[in-house]
């Protein structure tokens, strides 16, 4: 397969990876149908953050699931599903009181810019929709990835309910530094030609912007 790989700060390039498997019971691939560039995966690519070595990047996706584990039965091949950044089982008592954010088996993806990507804790990360949406509203699925976990802001839970609109503000206490309407460009695969550069999702953020003073309210 084809995928992201950050070797040095401005030094990213797409580059042939081995294909992923099911090393787990609880793991299933998925065939990426987006996945986008978020704020903290420019961290590397500026220096902000050491790179020691060659790795994938990416940790935000939706796509189709391709194989499961012995123990999967939340989703089967075939479905299109969401996934968060960070996983967690849906077992561990963090989990069960709520707080998936904190699971006790929890991992960080960190492959997604590819296009297989393998997901661990599966059963409690994967969520499916109930039928294939349209590529139009991948994008806005794409988000619900980066910001599903993100459920508290100053120690109070921030709750949503049917038929309301939800907007995750952007600012560097988030988790990942990024938020879905300032800081993320979806990368749809196989839709664009190899020199065509992805087309954002929403406004671009310069350098100065994003490297600028930000105040919480910002």
């Amino acid at each position: 397969m084809r995928g992201a790989v950050t070797h040095a700060p401005g030094d990213i390039r797409f580059e042939t990876l081995d294909d992923p498997k099911i090393l787990q019971p609880t793991d299933a691939i998925i065939r990426t149908a987006v996945t986008c560039v978020c704020g903290s995966d420019l961290w590397p690519f500026r220096g902000l953050d050491t790179v020691d070595e060659p790795h994938p990047a990416g940790h935000e996706y939706v796509g189709f699931v391709e194989e499961v584990g012995s123990e999967v039965t939340a989703v089967k091949p075939g479905q299109f599903v969401v996934g968060s950044f960070a996983t967690s089982d849906n077992i561990c008592a963090n989990c069960r009181n709520g707080s998936q954010s904190n699971c006790l088996d929890r991992t960080f993806m960190g492959t997604c810019q590819a296009e297989y990507v393998r997901i661990p804790n599966a059963p409690g990360t994967l969520v499916a929709t109930d039928e294939v949406p349209g590529e139009k509203f991948w994008p806005g699925l794409l988000a619900v990835s980066g910001i599903a976990l993100i459920g508290t802001r100053d120690g109070a839970v921030l709750e949503a309910h049917p038929g309301e609109t939800v907007r995750c503000p952007p600012g560097e206490e988030h988790w990942h530094g990024a938020a879905s309407d300032r800081f993320m460009n979806t990368l749809p695969y196989g839709k664009a030609p190899a020199t065509a550069p992805p087309e954002p999702s929403g406004p671009t953020v310069t350098d100065p912007q994003y490297n600028g003073p930000r105040s919480r309210d910002q």
